[in-house]
């Protein structure tokens, strides 16, 4: 008898931290207010298991910001004519403090949207547009100092917005763009990387033990899997899941892999049934002849999902043995891009539809 199956969504920047409680009265707010609230009717209705509102991205100086982009040439974190991102925690250097400066309004939302939805929600570091890993980096000068600024920063963060998150997503999007400056050979690294991203995932068990943090990687087995190495010898089960991102460089990855590589490299690894769950995009019209260019790699088309197909993409990989004793678990990514495709007409249908062809190709 195999396991309930998981089933997990992202949401990226449908609720928005700008929202106040004393709003001008202009056609922007009001559709703003209205494509929240619909927001929060779709996703509390979708009985997903798992919500991720994406994202969270940090900038040279510490400061923490909400929102989602794909960094165009004119993007300014500042200047909201210019993207969707929006400040919720200034670092101050001189004085060596972090204070949360996000509007009422987006904790409102928040709130909205877990006492509606019921379940986890989580929140995601490292949205496209922004380069979170460089610059947790440079602003924590080194590898060495990462701690520091985190426990600041992402306590402030989490002293405001802590009741409405179980936990926080790491992504990757720009793990291997920090600082080549230094002359290091590829193994020394990926070291460093490993390095970053486990000093900053202990600091956030210095803010809270109990939070939840889960991964969000698409390629780089090896890195992701050591950091997980190293986090289970020091605090193990803190990271609860790897969403694995099988769209774009990771397109089609197949899980089976990443489960038999954890067990290899972590024998005592206790949680593996579920741990990895595979991520893929609904259908989208705006992505029609589309394509990306993964890294060493040529242009490729992106490869989208109506319910049929997702559901054969799950079927065919449960003929993986593999993930037939272990895969009990899939994501979708995103709602807007769902949104996008065949889901005007009714989004709370639609996002049921695809978490039923989740549930169904992992029969």
């Amino acid at each position: 008898m195999r396991n309930t199956v998981f089933t997990s969504t992202y949401v990226q920047s449908s609720i928005y931290p700008q929202m106040t409680d004393k709003n001008p009265d202009t056609d922007q707010f009001e559709q703003l207010s209205q494509l929240q609230q619909t927001t929060v009717k779709n996703l509390g209705g979708s009985e997903f298991d798992n919500i991720y509102c994406m994202g969270v991205s940090v900038d040279e100086n510490g400061n923490l910001y909400y929102g989602f982009g794909w960094g165009a040439a004119d993007y300014n974190p500042k200047d909201p004519k210019t993207n969707a991102w929006y400040q919720i925690v200034q670092f101050d250097k001189t004085t060596q403090t972090a204070t949360y400066v996000g509007k009422k309004g987006f904790k409102t939302a928040l709130l909205e949207l877990k006492n509606t939805y019921q379940k986890p929600l989580m929140l995601t570091l490292d949205s496209p547009g922004m380069n979170s890993w460089q610059d947790i980096e440079e602003s924590e000068g080194g590898v060495d100092q990462v701690s520091r600024r985190t426990v600041l920063t992402f306590t402030a963060l989490w002293e405001e917005l802590g009741d409405c998150f179980d936990g926080l997503d790491l992504g990757n999007d720009d793990l291997g763009d920090i600082d080549q400056s230094e002359e290091l050979t590829p193994k020394e690294l990926d070291q460093r990387e490993v390095e970053l991203v486990s000093s900053f995932i202990k600091a956030l068990y210095q803010i809270d033990p109990k939070m939840h943090v889960t991964l969000f990687p698409d390629e780089q087995k090896a890195i992701w899997i050591q950091v997980l190495k190293q986090i289970e010898q020091q605090y193990p089960g803190f990271i609860k899941r790897i969403n694995l991102r099988c769209y774009e460089y990771g397109n089609q990855t197949d899980p089976g892999p990443w489960f038999t590589t954890i067990k290899k490299e972590i024998p005592q690894f206790a949680n593996l049934k579920g741990f990895v769950t595979p991520c893929l995009f609904p259908t989208n019209s705006n992505l029609a002849g589309a394509t990306y260019t993964p890294p060493h790699g040529k242009k490729i088309p992106y490869q989208t999902y109506t319910y049929h197909q997702m559901r054969l993409q799950f079927h065919s990989w449960m003929e993986n043995p593999v993930n037939k004793e272990y895969l009990i678990s899939g994501c979708m990514w995103t709602y807007e891009w769902m949104l996008a495709g065949i889901a005007k007409a009714d989004p709370e249908k639609t996002l049921r539809s695809y978490r039923r062809a989740i549930i169904d190709g992992l029969k």
